[in-house]
Formats: structure tokens, C-alpha cells, sequence
């Protein structure tokens, strides 16, 4: 959606600053432009968030597990031409510097598992 940005000047002589000048709240602006204005801001982070995921994601690598559930659904509903889909199995987004033995023994308990491995790494060495 396109919007334009109308500037508009405005002269306020200093004796009427006070009549004229107060402070805005929130309840002060139109429904439909704070509705407007928290998507925009939720855009603006969700395109900030992608961009330093872009900027960052060389640090990390993405590792599917798929578990005898997952293996077990596969061969009882759908058929595939390979084990499992791999779209459905459980994602993790870890740091490549992150040993494989050290992601194991958190994967054995997977809801363990979550985006602070990097913390939980860093804890266990020290």
C-alpha cells in the first residue's frame, strides 16, 4: 500500500504557543491511524528481523530431526520417496560452532532444546 506524506508548515506566535501547543496522547489520535501506525511498526521489525537474520546467518546452520513418530506417520498416511517430509520434522536453528555431540544430548530431550543452545553451551564450558 502506497501512502502520501503531506508536509505542512505552520507560524504560531509565541504569545498563543500555550493555547495551541499541548501534549498528545494516545487516545487523542484517530482509531484507524493508530491501527495503521502499530502495523507499520510491525512491519518495520519484522523486516529489521530479517535483516539481521540475513546479516547473521552465516554464524548459524539448521539441523532437521525426525524421530520414530515422524517415521512411523510417514509410512502409515503419506508416501514420499523418501523417509519422512522433511517440511513437517522438527527444525533447530544453532550456532555452527556448537559440537554435534553437545546438540545430541540436548536433542534427546527436545523441548529443551530452543533458540538460548548458545547460552546453554557456553554454560557447560564453563
Amino acid at each position: 500500500m502506497k501512502y502520501s506524506n503531506p508536509y505542512m508548515l505552520v507560524y504560531i506566535r509565541e504569545s498563543d504557543k500555550e493555547k495551541i501547543v499541548c501534549n498528545v496522547d494516545e487516545e487523542d489520535i484517530a482509531k484507524h491511524l493508530r491501527v495503521r501506525y502499530s502495523l507499520w511498526k510491525k512491519e518495520q521489525e519484522e523486516k529489521e528481523h530479517k535483516k539481521r537474520e540475513k546479516a547473521e546467518g552465516h554464524f548459524y546452520t539448521i539441523i532437521k530431526v525426525a524421530q520414530d513418530a515422524d517415521l512411523i506417520m510417514q509410512i502409515a498416511r503419506d508416501i514420499y520417496f523418501d523417509l519422512v517430509d522433511h517440511d513437517k520434522v522438527k527444525c533447530f536453528r544453532i550456532p555452527k560452532q556448537i559440537p554435534f555431540i553437545i546438540f545430541k544430548v540436548y536433542s534427546k530431550c527436545l523441548h529443551c532444546i530452543s533458540g538460548s543452545l548458545a547460552s546453554r553451551y557456553s554454560a557447560l564450558l564453563s
